[in-house]
C-alpha cells in the first residue's frame, strides 16, 4: 500500500523546483494532487506527472490573493471532492534587498504577500474544509532561514521565514483539537531551486561549514515533506524539522 493513498493533496508553487518536486514524490505514493502555481508550469507538472500514470489537475492561481485562493479551493473540491493534504510552498527571495536601507516598501509588501500572506490564506480557506472531514494535514516549507538571522541576513526573507514558523506552531494549537496536523520542514540552502537558486558565494560558504560539506537536494526536501504528510507519527505537530545537514549544530 502506497503512503497517501486514497489522499487528495493541494501543493503552492508546484510548478517548479521543490514543490514540483513534492507533487511527483507524493503523486507515486498514490494521492491525487491539486497542482498549484501562478503561470503555465502548473499544467506543464500535471500533465507530466499524469503522464507517469498518477492523478493530477493544475490550478492556475495567485495564492497571495484571497479572492484566488477562494476560488482554487472551491475548483479543487469540485475535481477531487476534498482536501486531506495541504502543503504550503510557494515564495520568493529577491536577493538584491539583503539590508533595511536596500528594503523598499514594495519589496517589503511583494515578499511578505507571497512568503507569509499566502500562507496564512490557504490554511484560513482550507482548514475549514478538513476541520469537516475530521482530519487533515497541513505541512508548511520554511526555513533555516527563519530560525537563525545569522544564516543569511535578508532582512524581508528572513523576516517572513521566522513568520511561516510561528504561524506552524499557532495553528498547531488551534487545529489539533480538530484532529489537523500542522509541521514545517526547515531547509538550509537547497540545490537546483529556481527563485530560490543559492548565489554561488553562498553556496561556497555552506559547502565550507556544513559537516556535511553540501547544500541540501529538494528530494531531500519533498521526502521530509512526505513523512510529515503521511501521518507516520501522529502525534508530531507544531515542529519545525530542521533539515540542514548538522549546520545549526
Amino acid at each position: 500500500m502506497t503512503k497517501l493513498e486514497n489522499k487528495v493533496a493541494l501543493i503552492t508553487g508546484a510548478g517548479r523546483s521543490i514543490g514540483r518536486e513534492i507533487a511527483f514524490t507524493f503523486a507515486k505514493e498514490g494521492a491525487s494532487v491539486a497542482v498549484n502555481d501562478i503561470d503555465s508550469s502548473a499544467e506543464n507538472t500535471a500533465a507530466q506527472i499524469a503522464q507517469e500514470g498518477h492523478n493530477a489537475a493544475h490550478f492556475v492561481y495567485d495564492v497571495s490573493n484571497s479572492k484566488e485562493i477562494e476560488k482554487m479551493v472551491r475548483a479543487v473540491t469540485e475535481k477531487f471532492g476534498r482536501i486531506d493534504i495541504l502543503v504550503n510552498n510557494a515564495g520568493i527571495e529577491i536577493h538584491k534587498s539583503k539590508m533595511l536601507w536596500e528594503t523598499t516598501e514594495e519589496i517589503w509588501d511583494r515578499t511578505m504577500d507571497t512568503n507569509l500572506k499566502s500562507y496564512f490564506l490557504c490554511c484560513k480557506f482550507v482548514a475549514p474544509l478538513m476541520m469537516r472531514q475530521g482530519s487533515g494535514i497541513i505541512v508548511n516549507i520554511s526555513s533555516l532561514d527563519g530560525l537563525y538571522s545569522s544564516s543569511n541576513g535578508n532582512l524581508v526573507y528572513n523576516t517572513s521565514m521566522s513568520g511561516r514558523n510561528m504561524l506552524t506552531k499557532v495553528l498547531s494549537r488551534q487545529l489539533g483539537p480538530y484532529n489537523i496536523k500542522v509541521n514545517a520542514v526547515c531547509p538550509t540552502s537547497v540545490e537546483d531551486t529556481g527563485i530560490y537558486a543559492v548565489n554561488p558565494e553562498k553556496e561556497a560558504v555552506v559547502r565550507a561549514t556544513n559537516p556535511l560539506k553540501r547544500v541540501a537536494k529538494k528530494e531531500e526536501v519533498a521526502r521530509l515533506a512526505l513523512f510529515l504528510a503521511s501521518n507516520e507519527v501522529p502525534y508530531l505537530n507544531g515542529a519545525l524539522v530542521v533539515l540542514d545537514g548538522g549546520e545549526s549544530g
